[in-house]
């Protein structure tokens, strides 16, 4: 995180009132909807909640959203679901963002990702879009999205993509992002080999965050989180630079997860809530996409200003229960902000 020095006399007396400083990204929640019923994703397993969880925004909504964090200079939007391919006007949003020169990243199952959506998507701008695959075996992928046939359709999205990208010769990284549990680790290599082999960018490995689930039976034993990161992970890494491969996890040793969890967050702030927050489907408006509890509802879009939100006396005291040590358990699987958050902590200490 490269600043000038008016970053530091800027964030220091943000930090100090306790203020939001300006949005380095934001994550928009475009739908709730999905086509798959993954195993290893809460969505199947709260389909009334959704059902009745109120209207979701609107076209002219998200417009007017983009609106007011172009006013708050914002860097990026990622845009997610759901399946947030879902909607029809997705390529609007997406055009409309490129307009007014903010970057946009999409995260999609890449189910409905056809020819003409690829190049819809493509000409919009979109500046990276996150594609979830999840084995190398098509029956796999299959069982664990419930859907049969997920396989077939994920696979030709990356075919439409990249002949989009080059018909068009635009700079769109393809991503494939995978989430690792138990019925998976054995061949994640292959996995990794196979992604490898696709039109990617990057690849993404994600380790299952069972936290939030019921079940929580395949989640990854200590052994073969330490045998990724300590034996796996640089292999890969190897592989990944000889194909100009950009390649990440956020594994880390069941040691460093510890060591990190105790440093990052028993130590310094977590500077998140300065920089970027979470708007749901609806419009409610969160400090983060792991912190969006009932009781941690900022505000709502529909209602008012976002620029108010953000600095109103609820989310001033929810920064400052961000301070060490930090006592929210969904931080203990959240590596979003660490290297950013240990930069600025050094900023602040060199003032």
């Amino acid at each position: 995180m490269k600043e000038t020095h008016n970053f530091q006399t800027e964030f220091s007396n943000s930090f100090k009132n306790k203020t939001f400083y300006k949005p380095r990204w934001v994550k928009i929640k475009l739908t709730e909807r999905c086509n798959l019923r993954c195993v290893k994703c809460n969505y199947r397993l709260n389909e009334s909640t959704i059902t009745n969880n109120g209207a979701e925004l609107t076209l002219e909504e998200i417009l007017n959203i983009i609106d007011q964090l172009e006013i708050l200079n914002i860097e990026k939007i990622k845009f997610l679901g759901g399946e947030a391919t879902i909607r029809k006007d997705l390529s609007k949003i997406i055009s409309y963002c490129s307009s007014k020169k903010i970057k946009t990243q999409l995260t999609t199952n890449g189910y409905f990702i056809d020819e003409k959506l690829a190049t819809k998507l493509v000409e919009a701008g979109l500046s990276k879009i996150l594609i979830s695959i999840d084995s190398h075996l098509s029956h796999v992928h299959d069982e664990l999205t419930g859907v049969i046939g997920s396989w077939n359709k994920t696979m030709s999205s990356f075919l439409h993509l990249s002949k989009a990208k080059k018909m068009l010769n635009t700079k769109i990284q393809i991503v494939a992002s995978s989430v690792i549990d138990s019925g998976n680790f054995e061949f994640i290599e292959d996995l990794f080999y196979f992604l490898s082999s696709l039109f990617v960018d990057g690849i993404i490995f994600n380790r299952i965050n069972t936290d939030e689930l019921d079940d929580k039976s395949n989640g990854l034993s200590k052994e073969q989180i330490d045998l990724f990161s300590n034996v796996i992970l640089n292999q890969l890494l190897k592989q990944a630079e000889s194909k100009n491969i950009h390649f990440s996890s956020n594994f880390g040793s069941s040691t460093e997860l510890e060591k990190n969890y105790n440093y990052i967050y028993d130590k310094i702030p977590c500077y998140s809530s300065y920089f970027s927050f979470y708007i749901s489907a609806i419009g409610n408006v969160y400090p983060c996409c792991s912190i969006k509890q009932k009781e941690f509802w900022m505000g709502n879009i529909r209602t008012e200003k976002i620029a108010d939100i953000v600095n109103n006396d609820k989310f001033k005291q929810f920064r400052k229960k961000c301070l060490p040590p930090i006592e929210f358990s969904s931080c203990k699987s959240c590596f979003d902000m660490n290297d950013d958050n240990l930069e600025i902590d050094n900023i602040l200490k060199n003032l």
